[in-house]
């Protein structure tokens, strides 16, 4: 199997948190607004012990977040970084949360190297123990994000996410190795004008 891309959009208002960069906030809409993109390796396996929680280290291997202002979208910054799932059903609530947290760098250097993390609670439950699959985003709440002093509640926008699957690339034989097979052919060829 390949890797999982998940891509959607993402909102940031001072009306659900203390994020915002505009001064005020005249209308309840967002004032940042932006994509994400999210890969990462359905078949890295559980390091948590626990049957009703999983951790899966290293398995988002790109993250990448670029927001800008709805009323100065000059004013934009790309968030940029890898790290790790956690999974954990709660029994009293009957809820599966997904989180994941990396840091995240700022592609210009505007902001500090941060520690971020997104909270998601899929409307159906899988096993927690077992990294989620392209129908586990079909149905999911993003209930917070934060880091850095930033705080949003409802960071994702504009309706629900997309998940695909990234065939992985085949294998290129390395330069070296492509040499030898040339000059193999090469010696081929003189022995046969020989004979």
């Amino acid at each position: 199997m390949g890797l999982i891309e998940l891509t959607g959009q993402v909102g940031f208002s001072c009306w659900t948190g203390n994020g915002g960069f505009e001064q005020s906030c005249p209308t309840a809409d967002h004032v940042e607004r932006g994509t994400f993109s999210l890969i990462y390796d359905p078949s890295i396996t559980d390091t948590d012990a626990g049957t009703n929680s999983g951790l899966f280290r290293g398995a988002i291997t790109s993250f990448v977040m670029t927001v800008s202002q709805v009323n100065r979208p000059e004013l934009r910054f790309s968030l940029v970084g890898t790290g790790d799932f956690h999974r954990e059903f709660d029994d009293g609530m009957g809820q599966d949360w997904m989180s994941w947290k990396m840091m995240l760098d700022e592609e210009n250097g505007a902001v500090e190297r941060s520690l971020f993390s997104f909270d998601m609670v899929p409307q159906t439950w899988e096993d927690p123990n077992g990294m989620p699959s392209t129908d586990f985003w079909s149905a999911v709440t993003a209930l917070g994000a934060g880091g850095a002093g930033v705080h949003e509640t409802d960071w994702l926008y504009g309706g629900g996410l997309k998940a695909e699957i990234i065939p992985n690339p085949v294998p290129v034989p390395g330069s070296l190795w492509l040499m030898f097979i040339g000059a193999g052919g090469v010696l081929v060829q003189r022995l046969r004008r020989r004979n």
